[in-house]
């Protein structure tokens, strides 16, 4: 009976430091003893405690979290794996229960050391030897005498000036490659010659004032697109109808990509597609319901082997009056003329 009334007094004690400890137990009859200690959250802690007539016996501990024990054992096992990412976010969980614990405060600097030698491998794998180089400052920050990530540094700035040629290179021909995925979306655009201008004037800025200017001219031009699909890169798809007669008119569609090549310059690539608008009607039913439909036929070489005086015309006011407007934005000619 004692040692079941001890083992139950010791199973619901509080913890060290809290309301009821330390626990005073009067009646133990000299002997060996072992119990358990108890907490919910808590591990179990087993204790002997030798007890001698007419001596004082202690014993004391510091019961360890469960939601510690467990994020170490996770962070433990993923290091193991070489996961540190997964040792990193189960170290800090056990640092929340632990604050300033220092097994977890190692563990946490060699995931975090490690874990950066590994990304800058991944990274010199991709050929990305500056992201690479931030990597490996980490990692020799924390492990200086690191022979492998102080040889992969060496190497990194060995081949960084590659990487900046091909990052220089990619800059330049961004505008191009992007122009031609735009012009994918319209299969006609192969028929029409690409034009190129440039301006030291920043392409975001050269963007906003190109898609502006085309909605102001006359006949405004209704903007399908305008928009960054990625970062020094604008487009812009602009339609403008205008009308010659009853039953007949042109329409113009402009495909412009505006990039920032340099740092002082933009570059801007652009397409005119021209069409001629035919009409037709059906003349037995009456005037006031009568249903018009439209057909655009494309004014290229291949649709009009002997263009007249008339399409070669559009096709030139057309490239005339968009050119216009692009070097009016970025300063280099006057406001462009009416078709």
């Amino acid at each position: 009976m004692l040692v079941e009334k001890i083992r139950k007094i010791f199973q619901f004690a509080p913890i060290a430091g809290q309301a009821g400890t330390p626990l005073k137990v009067l009646e133990l009859k000299p002997g060996a003893w072992k119990f358990t200690l108890q907490q919910n959250g808590y591990e179990a802690v087993t204790a002997s405690l030798a007890i001698a007539a007419g001596q004082v016996g202690s014993f004391h501990t510091n019961l360890i979290s469960v939601n510690y024990t467990g994020s170490m054992k996770k962070a433990q096992q993923a290091m193991a794996t070489e996961d540190y990412d997964t040792a990193l976010t189960a170290v800090g969980e056990a640092l929340v229960t632990k604050p300033g614990d220092a097994e977890a405060l190692a563990l946490q600097r060699n995931a975090t050391g490690l874990g950066s030698l590994q990304r800058a491998k991944k990274l010199g794998l991709k050929e990305d030897f500056i992201g690479g180089e931030k990597e490996l400052a980490t990692t020799l920050e924390i492990f200086p005498d690191n022979d492998e990530a102080r040889s992969l540094l060496q190497e990194f700035k060995r081949r960084e000036p590659e990487q900046i040629a091909r990052q220089r290179q990619a800059r330049l021909d961004q505008p191009q490659k992007s122009l031609l995925l735009l012009c994918d979306n319209y299969e006609d655009s192969k028929s029409f010659d690409e034009h190129e201008l440039k301006t030291d004037r920043p392409a975001d800025k050269v963007a906003d004032g190109i898609a502006s200017a085309l909605l102001f001219t006359h006949p405004p031009f209704v903007l399908e697109r305008n928009d960054s699909p990625m970062t020094d890169i604008h487009q812009i798809v602009g339609t403008q109808k205008f009308s010659n007669g009853f039953l007949s008119g042109g329409e113009r569609r402009c495909l412009i990509v505006v990039g920032q090549v340099k740092d002082d310059e933009s570059k801007i690539i652009y397409k005119v597609l021209e069409y001629q608008r035919h009409h037709s009607l059906d003349m037995n039913i009456p005037i006031n319901q009568l249903p018009i439909s439209e057909k655009l036929i494309p004014l290229s070489s291949a649709r009009f082997p002997q263009m007249t005086d008339k399409m070669k015309a559009q096709i030139q006011a057309g490239v005339s009056n968009v050119t216009a407007i692009i070097q009016e934005v970025t300063g280099q000619t006057p406001p462009p003329s009416s078709p």
